[in-house]
């Protein structure tokens, strides 16, 4: 049988996409307006319960401490009990302490909801990653999880312009702000006792596959090699865990990671409050509505750049790091260029551009990673299975979203200690410039490693057989 074409999609794929990409869609769509509705609140909460700059980045970003603790556990349970049980209860638990956001009262109150929404949330993206990687052969990931990861910048902008409408519309004798948290966390339940009834744990289960289409998309998988989906105990899955946490590789793509959500959470949470302030100074203060739609537009543009440039690095002849670490440093260049303007329009341009590359560079990053996610150094190993890939996953992803306390919290400290968000877009685009040239020396070194003159050497040991950082 001839290997299909690097985009090729099957009938019985394209039934697969069909089949589960939609209710994973709408699970991140809320998922994403649970991190962006709190940029919103912001702008009449920190008033109401009496948040400074600095304790408002404090606060949102003790979401992503709960996230980081709970972030490795929660998904080797999820490779144990699967994707179907485990995705429910985490949207289960994550929509009603969401809604519960309207009891805040004071910044203690709000602190302990973050973390407590961190928690709940656990798990779920690297989870659903995982889930579609194991689904997806190597040579359509990036395709596929960008269909996925759209959804994020998507709901950004839907969750821009209900938030702030919502906001202006306020119900049952609340508040705003108090009304936008109890409405939006309530579908989140509805989806996660979906997910329970029409989500499949793997193409073995899935009973909307006949027998034919089942070994179809196994052989399918069968390209990247064999993977290893079940281990005989948890003491097997916590070792294997714990010798996949200890590569070096694994540790510099997760501290690497922090990069994007510095940028993604640190820039967005505080983009809505950046433009009211930008338009102060440039002479008209936007309403809250006005903020909505114009903080819509640069997730957009993200949107569009995954979807276009997911399909380009597919295309590649072999993919590397220079497709990650170049577009990085372009939006560093962006975002802190943002610094020396008070425009909100140029905000929104080079804020587009920098949200582009950090948040719309997630399928190709975790392409261009899969196969460094592998046990061994081999070019037959980009499947990802197993608890040793659950918890590279998830450190990597909880790791990063460390980036997401840091971020918020370092542009809320500098706006509050010189009075402007100026330094904290710098600080955010030296971060940036950092990763890239870090990851472009990974990538490198695993590229090398593979495909150099090394890996053809004959008195060179297998890679299959080697378990090298």
């Amino acid at each position: 049988m001839a290997k299909p074409s690097a985009l090729t999609i099957s009938p019985t794929f394209r039934k697969v996409l069909w089949r589960i990409i939609p209710l994973l869609l709408l699970l991140q769509v809320f998922n994403s307006l649970d991190r962006i509705n709190i940029g919103f609140a912001a702008l009449t909460m920190n008033v109401d319960i009496g948040l400074s700059a600095a304790a408002y980045g404090l606060g949102a970003g003790l979401f992503f401490v709960g996230y980081f603790l709970f972030e490795i556990p929660s998904n080797l349970i999820m490779n144990r009990v699967g994707a179907r049980i485990w995705i429910t209860r985490i949207a289960i638990t994550w929509g009603l302490i969401s809604s519960l956001h309207f009891l805040i009262v004071s910044p203690g109150t709000f602190y302990l909801a973050r973390v407590m929404l961190g928690v709940a949330e656990a798990g779920f993206f690297p989870a659903v990653t995982l889930y579609l990687l194991r689904w997806s052969p190597a040579r359509l990931r990036a395709s596929v999880t960008s269909i996925y990861y759209v959804s994020v910048p998507i709901a950004n902008s839907i969750g821009a312009i209900l938030s702030s409408w919502l906001i202006g519309h306020p119900l049952f004798g609340l508040t705003g702000w108090r009304t936008m948290f109890l409405i939006e966390g309530l579908p989140t339940i509805v989806l996660g006792l979906l997910t329970l009834f029409l989500l499949p744990d793997s193409p073995r289960t899935a009973k909307f596959l006949t027998p034919a289409e089942k070994e179809e998309i196994a052989e399918m998988l069968a390209e990247d090699g064999p993977t290893t989906e079940v281990h005989t105990s948890w003491r097997d899955d916590i070792r294997e865990a714990g010798r996949a946490l200890k590569r070096p590789r694994i540790i510099g793509l997760a501290l690497c990671f922090v990069s994007f959500s510095v940028a993604t959470f640190g820039v967005g949470y505080f983009l809505p409050l950046m433009l009211r302030g930008f338009s102060e100074l440039a002479g008209h203060q936007f309403t809250v509505m006005e903020t909505g739609l114009w903080t819509a537009i640069p997730y957009a543009v993200v949107a569009c750049f995954m979807l276009v440039y997911s399909r380009v690095v597919d295309r590649a002849a072999r993919p590397s790091g220079w497709h990650v670490s170049v577009p990085l440093i372009i939006g560093a260049i962006a975002i802190t260029s943002a610094s020396a303007f008070t425009s909100p329009y140029v905000l929104l341009i080079l804020v587009a551009v920098g949200l582009s590359t950090s948040l719309g560079l997630g399928p190709v990053f975790w392409k261009t990673s899969a196969p460094l996610i592998g046990t061994s150094d081999s070019r037959q190993s980009a499947g990802i299975a197993g608890a040793a890939a659950a918890a590279s996953v998830a450190l990597i992803n909880a790791t990063g979203n460390l980036g997401g306390f840091v971020g918020p919290y370092t542009i809320g400290w500098i706006s509050d200690s010189t009075g402007s968000y100026k330094g904290g877009l710098i600080v955010v685009g030296l971060v940036m410039v950092v990763a890239a040239c870090v990851l472009a020396l990974i990538y490198r070194n695993y590229y090398r490693r593979v495909y150099g003159p090394a890996a053809t050497d004959p008195t060179r040991p297998d890679n299959d057989q080697r378990d090298v950082a």
